[in-house]
């Protein structure tokens, strides 16, 4: 079991991390450098971001099966070449287009200023080695203990077990796929089943099964909920189930939340 990562996960001052979803999709365009950035210097300790392949094997960041939500095209995205799917542009910031980025481009620019969550978008198609290559390039730029795994496709996560023993991994987890578990326990023994330290379910999950993350605490699995944007649903999280991170659009806003908790007012005695 991945352990640096793992117990770096309980160094924070606040009472969890940060976690930017897609960068901080809330102030940028969203899986781009500019939201990433964003999402690190608002004090994101982690950043989550999708990695698909393009069909010429080079490995960038996207979220979405076709490019229809950015450019009206039909195109799928991971079918074309990285020449053509860099030329795409995914937003603008000041009227100026942005374009995905390789995630070889996003390692060599945060370097280890973050903790990475790479979610593997294989749910919609396997890419033949994505895992191998994945499991590559961050050891080529030295960040094996700064990363975490994470997918819905699950066997992923046992791909990349099978290509390094030290990766940490996230169990990836929506409601339909919560349909077939019976109980927390059943959760917790399937994500033990593929060596993950962590699981990621959808937030609003916890409210129907509350006694999921003690479960998950009680087993040495650490929880990180997608994707709470409303200081009334981190108040849940929080306060009631204690998570160990929240996955958020806007990871700046949910900085200042927690850190204006963490203030202890002053009695105006010394």
């Amino acid at each position: 079991m991945p352990t640096t990562l793992t117990q770096s996960l309980l160094t924070t001052a606040l009472e969890c991390w940060v976690v930017g979803h897609r960068g901080a999709a809330a102030v940028a365009p969203e899986n781009t450098l500019p939201a990433i950035r964003a999402a690190r210097d608002a004090g994101a300790l982690m950043i989550e971001f999708d990695v698909q392949q393009s069909v010429d094997g080079a490995l960038f960041v996207f979220h979405d099966h076709t490019l229809e939500r950015f450019t009206g095209e039909s195109l799928v995205a991971s079918a074309l070449p990285w020449d053509m799917l860099s030329q795409k542009s995914v937003g603008t910031i000041h009227g100026q287009p942005i374009y995905m980025p390789l995630l070889d481009d996003v390692f060599a620019t945060l370097q280890r200023s973050a903790f990475y969550n790479v979610e593997l978008k294989t749910d919609t198609v396997h890419f033949p080695g994505i895992e191998e290559k994945l499991v590559a390039l961050i050891t080529r730029h030295g960040l094996t203990e700064r990363v975490l795994v994470s997918s819905f496709y699950h066997q992923s996560l046992r791909e990349i077990r099978r290509w390094s023993a030290d990766l940490a991994l996230g169990l990836l987890l929506s409601q339909e796929q919560a349909r077939r578990f019976a109980a927390p326990a059943d959760i917790v023994a399937y994500a033990r089943d593929h060596d993950c330290c962590a699981l990621h379910p959808d937030f609003r999950l916890l409210r129907q099964w509350p006694g999921l993350v003690l479960a998950c605490h009680d087993a040495h699995l650490r929880v990180f909920p997608w994707t709470a944007d409303d200081p009334r649903d981190w108040r849940m999280l929080v306060e009631d189930l204690h998570v160990d991170g929240i996955i958020t659009n806007d990871p700046g806003k949910l900085y200042a939340w927690l850190l204006a908790r963490a203030q202890i007012p002053s009695s105006g005695n010394l």
